[in-house]
């Protein structure tokens, strides 16, 4: 890598990348980033990705809630956002408890508390959002296009 990133890999095999931050520089935002996106559901559990990742969102935007100094620092909601080969978790912090938020964040997403109301509440979000998105023209010109063209490999398995 270069000067001004460090990556370490942890003995879990978490690996962190970091960027080395301006002395000027406030706040930063916190992503974790996990190697499952879309690609990875089978036609069986089409969504199962999308779904994980909407009550995984929910669940830690609550829980991190919950932590009083968090309010004062946190700049941003918690959110996520997926795509065909990674979730990615993110939020914005001031830089100065960048540590502290990053061990609440670990913690929340390492053993979330999911209730039957969360995922009957998600389930219905990410079953309307797939059926918008089988209505867009434009994601069934981007599938058809990726079926054609990577008709050998997985990346022609557009979700």
């Amino acid at each position: 890598m270069n000067n001004t990133v460090s990556v370490k890999k942890l003995a879990n095999g978490l690996t962190i990348v970091s960027p080395k931050t301006h002395p000027h520089v406030e706040s930063i935002y916190l992503e974790l980033v996990v190697r499952v996106g879309a690609r990875n559901d089978s036609d069986e559990f089409f969504g199962l990705a999308h779904f994980v990742e909407h009550v995984v969102a929910e669940i830690a935007e609550a829980s991190i809630r919950r932590h009083e100094w968090i309010n004062d620092y946190m700049l941003d909601t918690f959110d996520a956002v997926i795509d065909q080969e990674k979730t990615t978790y993110y939020v914005g912090v001031a830089k100065n408890d960048s540590e502290r938020a990053l061990q609440l964040v670990l913690s929340v997403l390492q053993s979330p508390v999911v209730t039957p109301e969360i995922i009957e509440r998600n389930k219905e979000i990410v079953i309307e959002e797939l059926l918008e998105d089988l209505d867009s023209d434009t994601t069934q010109a981007t599938r058809y296009f990726a079926s054609q063209y990577h008709k050998d490999n997985t990346l022609g398995s557009y979700y």
